[in-house]
């Protein structure tokens, strides 16, 4: 079958437009400072991903939540914290919530020389390590005199406490206690030889269920 032969014009701009072509691929391998343009795009392009990355990992962090493939500190949530003694005449029940408020320099206390408190994880979270920041009390015979660190899977009351660590007096103001198992309760427990506290519970590990 005989095709139509194509116009001249057309023909010329086909030719133009390969000949463009060619020079614009030259010119783009072409380096220039030591670097071509296309590595210039490709950087431009692993910039741009690695940008967006990080505003993910931004907007986790500022929502509160934490990536549920990746491991690192947990924001808990202060009204999820029970403390299981009553609180003494004039102390105020926003104590209780300065337990993981993200500050050492806030004291959870009960106005009593025993704490107890329980922490809701709000999911079952895969604990890799588990921080009490005692301060000055985890240093000073004077005050505690032991402690028990507790967990469990779900937040049935039927369900018993697990050990998790225990000890006499801690003789640190950092407590950090390796648990890498799954855990959607935390209890902390701790007698005292005089009134005392706790300034912070940290919880490092990752979402496994909301």
């Amino acid at each position: 079958m005989m095709t139509e032969p194509q116009p001249p014009f057309i023909t010329l701009v086909l030719r133009l437009a390969r000949l463009l072509g060619r020079k614009l691929w030259q010119l783009c391998i072409q380096p220039i400072g030591g670097i071509s343009l296309v590595g210039v795009a490709i950087i431009v392009i692993a910039v741009t991903v690695n940008i967006k990355l990080l505003e993910s990992s931004f907007l986790l962090a500022a929502r509160g939540e934490t990536s549920r493939d990746s491991y690192g500190p947990l924001p808990l949530n202060d009204n999820y914290v029970i403390s299981f003694v009553s609180l003494s005449a004039g102390v105020s029940p926003e104590t209780t919530r300065y337990l993981v408020d993200g500050s050492i320099g806030t004291l959870a206390a009960p106005g009593n020389s025993i704490v107890d408190y329980m922490i809701d994880l709000g999911g079952l979270i895969d604990v890799r390590e588990l921080t009490v920041y005692w301060g000055a009390y985890g240093v000073d015979s004077n005050y505690i005199t032991e402690y028990h660190l507790e967990g469990k899977t779900d937040t049935r009351n039927e369900t018993p406490w697990q050990e998790l660590a225990a000890g006499g007096f801690p003789n640190t103001r950092q407590l950090v206690v390796r648990v890498n198992q799954p855990l959607s309760q935390i209890r902390v427990r701790a007698s005292s030889k005089n009134y005392f506290g706790i300034y912070e519970v940290m919880v490092d590990g990752k979402v496994l269920r909301r």
